[in-house]
């Protein structure tokens, strides 16, 4: 072989040598990075502000949060025999209006509900000693937005 072949195939090799450390490490991820995310287009999350501002609002009536005992059932009416409409989780949100033994809430569904007052109680955080609970507003469905802090 010929000088001026052999220095080409060193030049070749060297070039070869030198694309193959460019494109490893962080390069390389970050093309990969890009392919995928042309392959797999995901749409932008929406804001917690921007939600907030769309979905929430204000309930015509006063609810406050209060803690509750987990899987009670939630009554059409405040009788114990009327039809159950659901079923309670920690929180749910009371007007004030006691009947009967019978707290009226605002159900998970959007719907007027009572739970027997023996289950409500004063806001208690299940995450942390200190930790308070509000009502925002209401969802377009009617259901409670709870805010814990």
């Amino acid at each position: 072989m010929n000088k001026i072949a052999l220095l080409t195939v060193a030049a070749c090799i060297g070039s070869a040598s030198v694309v193959h450390a460019q494109l490893t490490g962080p390069e390389l991820d970050r093309m990969a990075a890009e392919r995928n995310a042309e392959m797999h287009p995901r749409p932008p999350l929406p804001s917690t502000h921007a939600t907030s501002h769309e979905v929430i609002r204000q309930s015509d009536r006063l609810w406050v949060c209060m803690s509750t005992d987990p899987w009670q059932p939630v009554h059409s009416s405040p009788r114990s025999d009327s039809p159950v409409i659901g079923q309670t989780l920690h929180d749910v949100a009371v007007n004030g209006g006691w009947v009967n033994g019978f707290a009226e809430v605002l159900h998970y569904n959007g719907k007027l509900g009572w739970v027997e007052a023996s289950h409500v109680r004063p806001f208690q955080s299940t995450v942390k000693p200190d930790g308070t609970c509000s009502v925002l507003g209401v969802r377009p469905d009617g259901s409670p937005v709870f805010s814990h802090r």
